[in-house]
């Protein structure tokens, strides 16, 4: 997928990429995680970091891209995790200090406009173009806090609308904003994802640089091989989905479930195997209480 290589069904891939025909661009490489699932399907694309410092959907990615699974996945998944690249190491606010621009506010860019307009030019051609669906991880920067919720705008194409507001209920968000042509912030990625053939939709969790681990709770609803979630609900019905995404289990009792069928936890080297997994993602929980709980469970 451009630049990006995917990985064979039932396999992952991790690395890094550039845009090499834009020397500007090429001396950065950004990361990515690839899941091929085991059964073909559509091309999901995960992408955070647009907003350097709004770190929750940054390690939000990260966790997604780590702990998915691919025999428990239909299609392909792409996370990149960081795409201000130039302003993370900077702790930048809202800009890119390549050329002070918003990131969010150039698409769909320029092949010979600015840093920040190549830089969108290349992502949406290149990338977000080949995909199917797309979601877009943003928080509060550095100096905002925030209630959960998700934006998505309609672009006139019913069928593709009604995917969008699907995923935008599927996110599980109290709230919900629909932009309209007339009212929206110009040149934002999941706009002009839409506009552009892509099922795309933002997200905002959390904020004032810190990994608030109430920011991440988050539940994990593992459909039938042959579904996802558009199939599902076409076939089923958005009650049932709902119904469903109810009864999922949260990410921790789903990485419990996960090391219980990965490692044979009845003899003691299992067991080990089992924790170690588990302890890293214990470890980020910022309250005492909530570990203990956590590691009583395990």
């Amino acid at each position: 997928m451009g630049p990006i290589p995917l990985p064979e069904r039932g396999q992952r891939a991790t690395g890094s990429f550039t845009f090499a025909d834009d020397p500007s661009l090429a001396k950065y490489r950004w990361p990515f995680l690839a899941i091929g699932g085991q059964q073909s399907g559509a091309t999901f694309l995960v992408t955070a970091g647009i907003h350097a410092a709004e770190y929750t959907g940054i390690e939000a990615a990260i966790r997604l891209g780590r702990t998915l699974d691919p025999t428990a996945v239909r299609g392909t998944i792409v996370v990149i995790p960081l795409l201000n690249r130039p302003g993370f190491y900077e702790r930048s606010i809202y800009t890119n200090p390549e050329d002070g621009d918003n990131l969010n506010r150039l698409f769909p860019g320029r092949s010979d406009g600015t840093w920040g307009e190549r830089f969108a030019h290349h992502l949406l051609t290149e990338i977000v173009k080949n995909v199917d669906y797309a979601i877009d991880l943003h928080a509060g920067d550095l100096i905002e806090d925030l209630v959960p919720f998700v934006i998505y705008r309609e672009v006139g194409d019913p069928k593709r609308d009604e995917t969008i507001r699907q995923m935008a209920n599927a996110y599980g968000a109290r709230w919900a904003v629909k932009t309209a042509p007339t009212g929206e912030r110009p040149g934002t990625l999941f706009a002009v994802a839409a506009q552009s053939g892509v099922a795309a939709m933002l997200a905002e969790s959390g904020g004032r640089g810190l990994l608030v681990e109430e920011d991440f709770q988050i539940r994990v609803l593992s459909l039938e091989a042959s579904f996802d979630p558009d199939l599902f609900i076409r076939n089923k019905g958005r009650e049932a989905y709902i119904a469903a995404m109810r009864a999922a289990p949260n990410y921790f009792d789903y990485l419990i479930s996960r090391a219980q069928k990965q490692f044979p936890v009845r003899t003691p080297e299992g067991k080990v195997k089992a924790v170690n997994f588990l302890l890293p993602h214990v470890q980020r929980v910022q309250s005492r209480i909530v570990r203990d709980e956590l590691a009583g469970n395990i």
